[in-house]
């Protein structure tokens, strides 16, 4: 069996779906539009394979975003938000303002590095959603939901723009390299992770997730870059 059709077989109908949600990116990979999937098969092996080696290889991305914005999008809408929160916002206000004293918006979109994210989106079987984004802790890449967008404006004019985010088991590597990311869940729901966390829109990674769900694991297909783990240094 040649590469490009294990890899075409490998892919299943969730993560096809997810691949497709790009569809100018894929437009893009496809040369041959008389026979546009196995144009596009052997185009995401070819990004797959030059991943792998530029890893393998200790280099860096060459890939360069064409409008590296980040910034909150979409509607807003003026709010208060409760204590927790904003007792977890507070460190982040370099600037030394309370922000108990401070506007606060609540938005449904952003662009973190170009890319454009949404809050809110529940993660289904078989569906799209455009809430799941990667950061690194402590040297480790973790994955998660968006649940809400929130730009605060200080008394000083300061605009600072934050996420909550609740955050998945951390991830595995069942084939050893960065590019095979699995999440094992066993049973927890996802969408409804108790602790939420408040992140800075500048701490994550500017790279769209595609999922594959089942009853007791995810696959996470990075649009971009690869995973950050210990164990690939």
């Amino acid at each position: 069996m040649s590469l490009n059709l294990y890899f075409l077989l490998y892919l299943s109908s969730d993560i096809v779906s997810c691949v497709e949600r790009y569809n100018k990116k894929c437009k893009n990979l496809t040369a041959n539009k008389g026979k546009p999937i196995v144009s596009l098969t052997h185009a995401l092996v070819r990004d797959g394979t030059a991943r792998y080696f530029r890893w393998r290889r200790g280099l860096k991305s060459t890939r360069t975003n064409k409008i590296p914005i980040t910034t909150l999008t979409g509607k807003s809408k003026l709010i208060e938000i409760d204590d927790r929160i904003g007792n977890a916002i507070q460190p982040f206000l370099s600037c030394g303002c309370r922000v108990n004293h401070a506007t606060v918006y609540r938005h449904s979109t952003g662009k973190i590095g170009g890319k454009s994210f949404t809050s809110g989106e529940k993660l289904l079987i078989g569906r799209r959603c455009g809430s799941v984004v990667t950061r690194v802790v402590g040297g480790r890449s973790v994955y998660g939901l968006i649940k809400q967008f929130y730009r605060v404006i200080c008394e000083c004019d300061t605009c600072t723009d934050f996420a909550t985010v609740t955050w998945f088991p951390p991830p595995s590597y069942p084939d050893c390299d960065p590019l095979t990311i699995q999440i094992v869940t066993r049973g927890l729901d996802i969408n409804n992770i108790n602790q939420i966390s408040v992140v800075s829109l500048n701490d994550i990674q500017p790279s769209r997730i595609g999922v594959e769900i089942d009853n007791n694991s995810m696959l996470m297909l990075r649009m971009d870059g690869t995973d950050t783990n210990p164990l690939f240094t």
